[in-house]
């Protein structure tokens, strides 16, 4: 299965739309974008909130569990259940000095590894990424200053036997 990376710097909530629909076997491509966009509320200043991904997960009736300020051991143990898991991560850039959220998947746990997580944009510019356990521990244990209305860190448990 080819996942997709996203091309714009605000559209990753709707990528990770996009490959949790390629996950469960619907078929997506990059042109679909415009019409997650509108389905989960998008905006080109802010990107995507969490409420927006959760309605798009119920209206598209997709299997998922969302967690608020996960343990690492509740990622791996889906991981090794053979779900995916959508994460809303929070990174500081620190040239503007902000706090910046970000939506990725991660797909699978590799043991004995020094980054056992694969990821689908993780990181900018690559659509596959190995993640260590410390930047994902990292990465979920912030949270956005901006934005008082969007809990974060999350993640969404998404398990393929909705279809």
């Amino acid at each position: 299965m080819r996942y997709l990376r996203q091309y714009t710097k605000k559209d990753c909530g709707p990528v990770a739309c996009l490959n949790i629909l390629k996950y469960i076997g619907q078929r997506a491509t990059y042109q679909d974008i415009y019409r997650i966009r509108r389905e989960v509320g998008h905006s080109s200043y802010f990107g995507v909130f969490a409420k927006g991904v959760e309605i798009w997960l119920d209206k598209n009736n997709i299997n998922h569990e969302c967690i608020v300020c996960p343990k690492i051991s509740i990622i791996k143990k889906a991981l090794c259940s053979h779900h995916i898991v959508l994460a809303q991560t929070c990174y500081i850039d620190y040239d503007a000095k902000k706090y910046h959220k970000h939506f990725s998947l991660l797909i699978d746990y590799e043991y004995g590894k020094t980054k056992p997580y694969k990821a689908i944009n993780y990181y900018s510019q690559q659509t596959y990424s190995n993640v260590s356990y410390q930047s994902l521990k990292l990465d979920l244990s912030k949270k956005t200053r901006y934005n008082p209305y969007d809990d974060n860190p999350n993640i969404w448990i998404i398990r393929k036997d909705n279809v």
